[in-house]
């Protein structure tokens, strides 16, 4: 048994207590989790979840097969059936019933269950108050949060990811064959969600290269090397059917559609907004504090935490397309070393002033004072919280206040264009709402000289690349901005009015008058 690589010398020993504390943990989950489900607008990427949870689910794409079938089995338990989410006309699902927490019930279960499964694997190899602290950090996350209130895969992804972490994290302390399928299964769990999440097997390969110069030395032996070798060849199996059949589940990393992609800076700074800068702190002090005692273990989530940065950071890097939402796997990482770093700090500052107390003849001392950097961290986590949950955009664009906008002031047979013409769709519950065009002649000759059109885009500062403003043009008026009014205000949604009443220059094309409105935007993958 390979000792180092677990927390043998936590001093919390295992008791009945420690479910009721993770029972309460995960109720204080559920209420960040539910509480504002439905506010927040509804994301473009949501609602091609929805329509690809339809019966071709085994012909879209194979990395992702299971990360719909969450959504499509909520659905149906809802009473939606598969085939109304699956036409893709959106404009009508608001009709059907589908509404922004239909959609997200699934990832919304998967966020609360996330807790307790994890305290359950977690807790075989880091004991139980800094399990508990883990959890504890989970349930508060802004970063965990925010995907589990998406209907999006990333819950499920993260939550394979953790799982596959700890169980690994377990086999190579006990050697249980049973525990290392477990960690293969979740892998390919993983891969099978979605394919950033592969740079899992980077990890548990940079981990075991370690191994070999580290004393006690760490080897999978045959088993390892078989039921390793298996997963791989299932993992590469799958990459090459998608590749030779479908090809667009890795196309979208790379050429035109990585133009909407994030720069590695912007990853890696967003990364450590999300996960916030005092859980980052508290990590880096526990990597420190930690090495000196189960240095394998700690260098471990460290690879968890930063191989993940490291892998999609480089992808951006070479222009393909880069984006911090899949670098949420690595949170795990960050919440382990943190965890650890607590109890850590716990232990040392509760030590050293006993002992004082024991100099001056005094009795217990040191568990408030030991207690003080983790209530610290919670501290600076709470405004993000409140800010979260009172902003009613919840770090999304507020694409449902500027679609009320233009419902409510918007004429019989005035035109609506978009970006993402399908979220105005569905707001507006009106298929004609189209993708907008380039330039100010464009929507001149759209109208005829007759009909007002309102454009609808997101703009935002310069970390975003949307920083857009639009040349005086007597035609176009702004009519309204809505920004996100949280501690991330990076983007904001314009709404703007042709109106061809005040265009001097409606019954001509002029190319001097040619004003710059949007430029079309790629898909989303």
């Amino acid at each position: 048994m390979n000792q180092t690589h677990k927390l043998t010398s936590d001093p919390t020993p295992k008791n009945r207590s420690f479910w009721v504390w993770v029972l309460l943990i995960t109720l204080l989950g559920t209420g960040l989790r539910v509480y504002g489900l439905g506010a927040g607008s509804v994301w473009i990427d949501e609602m091609y979840t929805v329509r690809d949870t339809s019966d071709a689910l085994f012909s879209a794409s194979p990395t992702r097969i299971i990360g719909y079938l969450p959504t499509r089995w909520a659905l149906m338990a809802q009473g939606i059936t598969p085939t109304e989410a699956s036409t893709g006309d959106y404009a009508h699902y608001l009709d059907r019933g589908i509404g922004p927490v239909q959609m997200r019930v699934a990832a919304c279960l998967l966020g609360i269950l996330s807790i307790p499964l994890i305290g359950l694997v977690a807790r075989r190899v880091m004991g139980d108050r800094t399990t508990l602290i883990l959890l504890l950090l989970l349930a508060i996350s802004p970063w965990h949060i925010y995907w589990s209130q998406l209907a999006r895969f990333y819950t499920q992804l993260f939550l394979f990811f953790a799982l596959a972490i700890f169980l690994y994290a377990d086999y190579l302390s006990t050697r249980s064959r049973w525990r290392f399928v477990l960690a293969m299964i979740c892998v390919i769990g993983c891969h099978l969600t979605h394919p950033p999440a592969l740079c899992i097997m980077a990890v548990f390969g940079l981990e075991w290269l370690i191994g070999l110069v580290r004393e006690p030395k760490s080897r999978l032996g045959l088993f390892g090397w078989i039921a390793g070798g298996t997963t791989i060849a299932i993992s590469i199996g799958v990459m090459v059917w998608e590749l030779t059949h479908k090809g667009r589940g890795y196309g979208t990393f790379v050429g035109a559609e990585a133009q909407q992609a994030q720069n590695a800076a912007v990853i890696g700074a967003n990364a450590i907004v999300m996960m916030t800068p005092g859980v980052v702190m508290l990590a880096l002090t526990g990597f420190m504090l930690g090495w000196k005692r189960v240095e394998a273990r700690v260098t471990y989530y460290a690879l968890a935490a930063l191989v993940p940065l490291a892998v999609i950071g480089g992808v951006a890097l070479t222009g393909g397309f880069g984006h911090s939402r899949y670098t949420f796997i690595c949170h795990i990482g960050w919440l382990a070393l943190a965890a650890i770093g607590a109890n850590e700090l716990f232990e040392l500052i509760r030590t050293r002033a006993a002992a004082r107390g024991a100099e001056r003849g005094g009795g217990r001392g040191g568990w408030w004072l030991a207690s003080v950097p983790m209530v610290l961290v919670m501290l600076g986590i709470a405004p993000m919280l409140a800010s979260y949950h009172t902003t009613g955009e919840h770090l999304r664009e507020p694409w449902h206040h500027a679609m009320a906008y233009v419902a409510k002031h918007r004429q019989p047979g005035e035109l609506v264009q978009m970006g993402r013409p399908e979220v105005g769709q569905y707001y507006l519950q009106d298929p004609s709402v189209d993708r907008v065009v380039g330039v100010t002649n464009a929507l001149r000759e759209i109208s005829q000289g007759e009909q007002a059109i309102w454009v609808v885009r997101l703009s935002g500062n310069s970390l975003s690349n949307l920083n857009w403003k639009p040349q005086h043009d007597p035609s176009v008026t702004l009519k309204a901005v809505y920004a996100t009014r949280s501690w991330m205000p990076y983007r904001e949604v314009s709404v703007y009015r042709y109106d061809p009443a005040h265009d001097p220059h409606r019954d001509h094309n002029d190319p001097s008058n040619e004003t710059a409105i949007i430029t079309t935007a790629p898909p989303t993958p």
